[in-house]
């Protein structure tokens, strides 16, 4: 079982273009698998830090992104240093491990921040709204102090 942390709409960063991003609190090191096949089109592994000093660390977190089918991308953040597995340019499916997770960039404590969203102008990110479903193919998304069972 995965703790949830922040959900949408959380007041600490899931706000503005990024409102519809869950946080997963997992230890330093777990092993994270892609919510949906895709090619990575973006990969920075290159940050040692983290913290909550939102100016020097905000654009610190070691980061993939995949582009789906649908044109929609899945942004994962906060991976260790040097701990990442795909390169831009892998295609990946729900077995591929992409890394595994850190602490990196503006983040209180180790765990995974997950959104999904679409370019806006071609530079800006905005997060649409999602969800997850279970094994009897209910919708949900993460709350706070709840545990989730992550099948991959």
């Amino acid at each position: 079982t995965v703790p949830g942390g922040q959900g949408f709409h959380g007041k600490l960063s899931h706000q503005g273009n990024s409102c519809y991003a869950v946080d997963f609190l997992v230890p330093e090191g777990t092993a994270i698998y892609p919510t949906r096949k895709g090619k990575v089109v973006r990969v920075v592994e290159k940050f040692k830090e983290g913290g909550l000093d939102k100016k020097e660390f905000i654009n610190k977190a070691n980061r993939i992104l995949i582009l789906h089918q649908d044109q929609t991308i899945g942004r994962y953040f906060h991976f260790q240093y040097n701990k990442i597995s795909v390169e831009e340019g892998d295609f990946v499916d729900r077995e591929t491990i992409l890394g595994f997770s850190g602490n990196t960039g503006y983040s209180t404590k180790p765990h995974l921040h997950f959104e999904v969203g679409i370019p806006e102008d071609g530079k800006i990110f905005k997060s649409l709204e999602f969800y997850f479903s279970d094994s009897k193919g209910r919708k949900f998304t993460t709350k706070p102090k709840r545990t989730y069972h992550v099948d991959y």
